[in-house]
């Protein structure tokens, strides 16, 4: 089985800011979710993509979601929200730190939330100079100066 792994929010983006809390938003978030659930029933491949959920209770979380073979196998909530420079993230959502739940979703199915789990996302705090240690020279395809579309001449990889 192969893994495609997406970036955090990728469904929304990540500066939706206060739109977040808006109904449209979350509608189509879970609308996209169940188009991404209904095209994979004959795929290999599991994907994990982010996007925002809100539980019954009115708590909203940063999730990742897996999806495999027609299905939402889970959602893991983001736990360590950042606060501080340009992440205002405790203003969105809820931390996911003891959060198990499984939530009938009518467009997902039975979906457990579950928080604490070890799948990692930290965009955030991935530095470029940790990233050039580990990739090497192409680090610049991913580093600061892909914000800006200044990229590597070469594919990654090659």
């Amino acid at each position: 089985m192969a893994l495609a792994v997406f970036p955090e929010l990728c469904l929304t983006g990540y500066t939706c800011d206060d739109l977040f809390h808006q109904t449209s938003l979350l509608a189509r978030a879970r609308e996209a979710l169940g188009e991404l659930d209904r095209s994979t029933t004959e795929l290999e491949v599991a994907l994990v993509v982010g996007a925002p959920y809100q539980l019954a209770d009115g708590r909203l979380f940063n999730c990742a979601f897996v999806i495999h073979r027609g299905r939402v196998r889970g959602a893991v909530p983001k736990i360590y929200l950042p606060n501080y420079g340009e992440y205002y993230e405790h203003r969105w959502f809820a931390s996911g730190m003891n959060v198990d739940a499984r939530v009938s979703d009518p467009l997902l199915g039975t979906v457990p939330v579950v928080g604490g789990a070890t799948l990692s996302r930290r965009c955030h705090a991935l530095r470029y100079r940790n990233l050039r240690r580990s990739v090497g020279p192409r680090a610049a395809e991913f580093g600061p100066g892909a914000r800006r579309g200044e990229r590597h001449r070469e594919p990654f990889g090659q």
